[in-house]
Parts: C-alpha cells; sequence; structure tokens
C-alpha cells in the first residue's frame, strides 16, 4: 500500500503504521542487476511493548532531500516482518 508524504504522520498517529524504513528508488531493480543500493535504517535497536514512532525527513544518508518515487519500508518485530511502500511526492 503506498502512502503519500502527507499521509505519513496520520498513519503513524493512528497506529496503522509503527515505523517506517526508506529504500531508494530503483531498490529493486538495483539489486536484480547486481548492484549494491544503500539501505537508510532509521531503528535498528530493542524497543519495549508500546506504541512508538519514527520519522524520515525526506533526505539520504548525505543529509540531502531525495526525489518524489516510490519507497519501501519494512518493520520487524517479534519475529515476523512487515513490508510495504509508500509515495514521497515532493
Amino acid at each position: 500500500e503506498a502512502i503519500s508524504a502527507a499521509d505519513i504522520e496520520q498513519q503513524l498517529d493512528n497506529g496503522k503504521f509503527l515505523f517506517i524504513v526508506s529504500f531508494p528508488p530503483n531498490f529493486e531493480k538495483d539489486v536484480l542487476a547486481g548492484r549494491q543500493p544503500q539501505v537508510q535504517v532509521l531503528i535498528d535497536e530493542f524497543q519495549e511493548v508500546g506504541v512508538w514512532t519514527a520519522a524520515w525527513d525526506g533526505r539520504d544518508q548525505a543529509g540531502l532531500p531525495v526525489s518524489s518515487g516510490v519507497y519501501l519500508y519494512q518493520l520487524i518485530e517479534g519475529g515476523r516482518c512487515h513490508q510495504s511502500a509508500m509515495t514521497l511526492v515532493r
């Protein structure tokens, strides 16, 4: 399910998504072509039971704004992996 940048806060507030992890545009294409695209990890630590949020500022690891596009995110919790996509519109 794709969500727009404008909807991220509301989706997080409603508890629909707990964490959003961003993947660069063309990530899957780059992986399939044998390239090694960068992944930006927002949170990589144990969290106690509860409601947690994480926000991505729309910038890459160098601090530069990323372009509009579809970004993949992944949440791993309790041995389960949830993946989806969001749309960032500038």
